[in-house]
């Protein structure tokens, strides 16, 4: 395995694929994925059943309010399924009015992130989301163990790449389910 981004096609399509860097967070993950119905973002649950696969978790169906994407999470896309954005509650603080910053960690956090959700796997896209009851706001490729976009260079070039790693992302009317117009592009080295 290396430590390095790597072309693999997918789908008809090479994109990138990047391997984790640093320690494994491990900690179950519950399969809760991003999902777009009636102009509003929602996070399912979904359960797996050996005798009929997945499906939506009765107790947090689309139809509850309860469920409606509402603060920072962290987003992974990985090889196997591009179309799914899995997602996890963020341990960020909501953006900070002043510096209106995606960065700012909760004091005492218990901290697991993109590595947790792809259980150490390669992924495609990592990076966060910012939601206020159930409408995007913005969204990144912010994630600490791998580096999405990172090899870019300038943001015109971050942009298309993530762009062309997130395209197979749909919502219901089967546009990008993550709008590149609310994208806010993340480099390591303006921090």
């Amino acid at each position: 395995m290396t430590d390095k981004p790597q072309p693999r096609q997918i789908n008809g399509k090479t994109l990138t694929v990047y391997p984790m860097l640093l320690g494994l967070q491990p900690e179950e993950f519950k399969d809760k994925r991003l999902e777009f119905k009636d102009d509003l973002y929602y996070v399912v649950t979904y359960i797996e059943d050996p005798k009929v696969g997945y499906y939506i978790d009765p107790k947090n169906a689309v139809q509850h309010k309860s469920s409606l994407a509402d603060g920072i999470y962290l987003i992974v896309v990985m090889p196997p399924m591009p179309t799914i954005a899995y997602v996890r509650k963020s341990p960020y603080s909501a953006i900070q009015p002043k510096t209106k910053d995606l960065n700012v960690k909760k004091k005492g956090s218990n901290y697991r992130g993109h590595s947790s959700i792809a259980i150490g796997q390669n992924i495609l896209f990592g990076g966060e989301a910012n939601f206020n009851q159930g409408k995007l706001k913005e969204w990144n490729n912010n994630t600490g163990h791998y580096k999405v976009g990172m090899e870019q260079s300038g943001n015109l070039s971050i942009q298309s790449h993530i762009e062309k790693q997130t395209q197979f992302l749909k919502n219901d009317q089967s546009q990008p389910l993550l709008p590149m117009s609310l994208f806010r592009p993340y480099k390591a080295h303006e921090i």
